[in-house]
């Protein structure tokens, strides 16, 4: 399926420039056929949404109290600079049917991701393809790890105390030391700073805390083919 009149994409990007980037780049292949809304239409189903981190997130928040699961209706088309191996895992895992890392020169693989998708394929950029050909290293620490657990490192990160973390997550200090601990073991590490490391180097520590890390980043694969 090509491009053409019958083509709705709609784009939620956070920042302008990337937006208008992303048109400017497609319309050089839609020409006026092409027409653009934003996230608050997503309802309409459109061909291809495309859409960042942000847009990702809420997205995958305004869908958990949905009656009826919108994610698959419609083809997500990623376009982000985090090419963390959970992260692309996670998003993958979840439907997203394009990623496409900004270091990899949009300009040269935007349309050809759009194309891909609306022809029925998945596709993932060179960057995205390498981050989760790395997440089967860690698939099995990534199956065992919590949203919660994920949390609590991203906390730590902030340099936060146990007592700190244990107020935000409304636990208590000893718990949240618990926790700690339990992670240490899984990592194989003997001090939270190790812990750190370790979570960084595996992709766990992300620059967007707010991704919506449920259930779903954990357990089976959901049958969605690896793209080399």
């Amino acid at each position: 399926m090509d491009i053409n009149g019958e083509t709705h994409i709609a784009t939620y990007l956070q920042w302008d420039l990337l937006r208008a980037g992303v048109v400017h780049l497609l319309s050089e292949y839609a020409g006026n056929a092409g027409y653009w809304i934003d996230s608050d239409s997503y309802q309409s189903h459109p061909d291809v949404f495309i859409t960042d981190e942000k847009g990702f997130m809420r997205l995958m928040m305004s869908s958990k109290d949905a009656k009826e699961d919108t994610r698959h209706k419609t083809a997500i088309l990623l376009v982000t600079a985090i090419k963390s191996p959970f992260f692309v895992r996670m998003t993958v895992r979840q439907g997203v049917r394009g990623y496409v890392c900004l270091n990899d020169q949009l300009e040269s693989r935007l349309a050809t991701a759009v194309k891909a998708i609306l022809d029925g394929s998945t596709y993932l950029s060179p960057s995205a393809a390498q981050a989760l050909d790395d997440a089967y290293v860690h698939d099995d620490l990534y199956s065992r790890i919590t949203p919660y657990n994920i949390r609590i490192l991203y906390l730590m990160g902030q340099h936060q105390s146990g007592i700190e973390i244990a107020q935000v997550m409304q636990r208590s200090p000893t718990a949240i030391h618990k926790i700690q601990s339990h992670l240490r073991q899984l990592f194989g590490v003997k001090s939270n700073s190790e812990l750190l490391v370790a979570a960084y180097e595996c992709g766990l520590l992300l620059s967007a805390p707010a991704i919506p890390f449920t259930a779903e980043t954990t357990g089976q694969n959901s049958g969605i083919s690896r793209i080399g």
